[in-house]
């Protein structure tokens, strides 16, 4: 009985290895990432909100960033937008 204990014990300890060496593989290629986009945030001004502020139509990049960052943050039902006056957004 112990035996098959220890058998169907090694069996998970060598799943549970494999999917650890999986998440570390992954998280050493994540952080890099991060770090740079850590970076990056650290450059943003506030004259760079009120630009993105100001378009009518964002650059298709700026929509797809500001996307990401609605998903992100969980707020896709929440955020609606509408123009306020021209080269405007304000929050509905």
């Amino acid at each position: 009985m112990c035996e098959k204990d220890e058998a169907a014990t090694n069996i998970q300890r060598e799943e549970a290895t494999a999917l650890k060496t999986s998440c570390e593989n992954d998280l050493n290629k994540v952080l890099p990432l991060l770090a740079e986009a850590a970076q990056a945030l650290e450059k943003i001004k506030p004259e760079d909100i009120t630009t993105m502020k100001s378009f009518v139509t964002p650059p298709p990049v700026l929509d797809d960033v500001m996307k990401g960052v609605i998903l992100t943050l969980g707020l896709e039902k929440e955020v609606k937008w509408k123009p306020k006056e021209p080269g405007s957004m304000e929050k509905v």
